[in-house]
């Protein structure tokens, strides 16, 4: 059997604790079972442990075993079994360890594992030659070179640098940093540095340096002129002297946006394919070489358009303001030739040219306002405003003055179902007083006593909205009402309110009403009854059934209904139906069961 398994380099030199691998190289790890050998041939596994994770087992097309044991010269007697791994030195391998074990291929006796095995990926240095500085001048005092070592395994010793300038050795010069004491033209030219280790010699990129003088822009101008029309083409451009040439830039002044950046250049180009209004700004061009100041040069770039809106400019069509309050609207257009502005009161419905007195006009270029001092009932509404210019394509926009305060009462309240134990409701909301708003419901059973049920959030909308009120008691007289909130605080309750009443549960005992009781339910009855300005709501649908018993047990049923829709409640339909009472008394209560010739029977619930 197996009982020895090491690891060995393909010059036989046994790996112990470590081995260098040369990045990029490949390589041979050699498994055996020496020096004791086994017999018969024995079978092996690679693993390798990467970090603190459990050992992984290498499946590898590198691997190679040999199919039978070798004979030790000499030793006949001693088979030894081999498994080569062959590995390309890779920067992930980096002190990953691995290991083998091996097992006679009978399977007799369990795996005997080598020692484990440390990979140090080494390779020469890699070096990038730079300075501190971008720029020089004659006269500089101390200007630095450094050859920074970006990667090397293992790091070069402080004595192996080289230094170059112009294709030539600069003689005593060895360490990582080399300094010019004082900068002269002739130091001008090429400069280079190496590094190197055991393994081999890293090669720093080049750096050109270059005795300067500063920028100074020579020309900056439309090549068609400084004002186009829209949709038109046109080429900004700068050209620069200087050594060594500059970072050239253009930016729109107006926001800074950097249209185009070049670096080591003398000449920038900037094409506007197609202008437009937004294009219209003031450019600058902006050269630098380090050397001395940036220079810079301005130019105005105009574009003909008729006004729109700027939407890089907050537009807000709704302003809440106070009474006695000021107030300031605001319009902002793109447009050249410059707009003229012109403001409009739109009283019911209808145009009015004349301003309130409390309005003033102010205009500034591209942006107009409309100043109110102490404002004033008549002076809230919708305002128009248009701007114009010479192309006579005017912009125009409604913009909406609103007295802010608390909400308006809601409208169009009632509900849309009702059962045993819930409710559901319905309604519109009024304007929210320049504020989000906040509907409350509340009910009650006496009328006097209120509970909060639910809190309805409007957010940012309007419209429709609805909630449902659960945990009711069945059969029980609710009284409803709705009011909304804000900021400013509480608005009025909505015209209606409501007292629904809640099923009753069928499978309790139920006791008798007369026909026209003090429910307020007759047969056919109205959908509501007026209680001191309370609408009593038998809600959704009132269905009367007028049952009159036959020889033969068959009832017809004939019922009146009429519907809730979302604005108003709709005219009685009649209809009748043959159908076995037995199937309709689970679901509608007998409110008259003590009279053989006619029953009523009262859902209160939407068909």
């Amino acid at each position: 059997p197996v009982t020895t398994v090491q690891l060995t380099n393909s010059s036989g030199q046994v790996l112990q604790s470590s081995a260098n691998i040369v990045l990029g190289e490949s390589t041979g790890i050699i498994c055996s079972t020496a020096p004791s050998g086994s017999r018969p041939r024995a079978l092996f596994q690679w693993y390798y442990i990467q970090g603190n994770q459990s050992p992984v087992l290498i499946v590898d097309q590198s691997i190679s075993t040999t199919p039978d044991p070798i004979a030790v010269p000499g030793q006949s007697d001693i088979l030894i079994s081999y498994s080569t791994w062959r590995l390309t030195g890779n920067a992930s391998y980096h002190n990953m360890y691995i290991y083998c074990q091996a097992q006679d291929e009978t399977n007799t006796g369990s795996y005997i594992k080598s020692d484990e095995l440390q990979l140090n990926i080494v390779y020469p240095p890699a070096v990038q030659l730079y300075t501190y500085q971008s720029a020089v001048t004659e006269g500089m005092q101390g200007f630095v070179f450094i050859c920074n070592i970006i990667e090397s395994n293992p790091l070069p010793q402080a004595n192996s640098y080289s230094w170059f300038h112009k294709g030539s050795i600069i003689q005593g010069q060895t360490s990582s940093k080399y300094t010019l004491q004082n900068v002269q033209k002739s130091d001008a030219g090429v400069y280079m540095c190496t590094a190197r280790n055991y393994y081999g010699e890293g090669r720093s990129n080049y750096l050109d340096l270059i005795v300067q003088y500063g920028a100074e822009i020579k020309d900056f101008s439309v090549q068609r002129g400084t004002t186009v029309n829209e949709s038109e083409s046109a080429t900004l451009q700068c050209s620069v002297d200087s050594i060594p040439k500059s970072v050239l830039t253009l930016r729109r002044e107006s926001d800074g946006t950097m249209l185009k950046t070049v670096v080591n250049a003398s000449q920038v180009q900037y094409w506007v394919q197609s202008a437009n209004c937004l294009d219209a700004d003031n450019y600058t061009c902006s050269a630098s070489n380090n050397i001395s100041q940036p220079a810079v040069r301005t130019i105005q770039f105009f574009v003909k358009c008729h006004p729109r809106l700027d939407f890089r400019a907050p537009f807000v069509n709704v302003t809440y303001s106070k009474y006695l309050r000021d107030a300031v609207l605001r319009y902002t257009v793109i447009s050249y030739p410059p707009p003229r502005f012109t403001w409009t009161f739109l009283s019911n419905g209808s145009e009015s040219r004349d301003l309130p007195n409390s309005a003033k006009q102010f205009d500034y270029g591209q942006q107009s306002e409309l100043r109110f001092t102490r404002l004033d009932t008549s002076d809230f509404g919708s305002y128009r405003v248009t701007a114009d210019n010479t192309i006579n394509e005017p912009a125009t926009a409604i913009i909406w003055l609103l007295l802010e305060g608390t909400p308006d009462k809601p409208f169009n309240f009632h509900p849309t179902n009702v059962q045993e134990t819930q409710l559901s409701l319905r309604w519109q909301a009024g304007y929210n007083g320049g504020y989000t708003q906040t509907f409350i419901v509340e009910i009650s059973l006496d009328n006097t006593a209120w509970n909060n049920v639910s809190q309805v959030s409007a957010g940012n909308r309007d419209g429709w909205f609805t909630t449902v009120i659960e945990d009711l008691i069945p059969g029980s007289v609710y009284y409803v009402r709705l009011y909304a909130y804000n900021i400013n605080g509480r608005g009025d309750l909505a015209d209606v309110q409501l007292a629904i009443r809640t099923l009753k549960d069928v499978s309790a005992s139920v006791g008798a009403v007369g026909v026209g009781g003090a429910a307020g339910i007759g047969v056919g009855g109205a959908a509501g009854i007026g209680v001191g300005g309370i609408v009593l709501g038998l809600i959704g649908a009132i269905i009367a059934f007028t049952i009159r018993r036959q020889l033969n047990g068959s009832k017809s049923f004939c019922f009146r209904t009429k519907r809730w829709t979302d604005d108003e409640l709709q005219s009685y339909s009649n209809t009748c139906i043959e159908m076995n009472p037995q199937t309709v008394k689970p679901i509608y209560e007998d409110l008259n069961k003590g009279n053989t010739e006619l029953s009523v029977y009262d859902k209160i619930s939407p068909l």
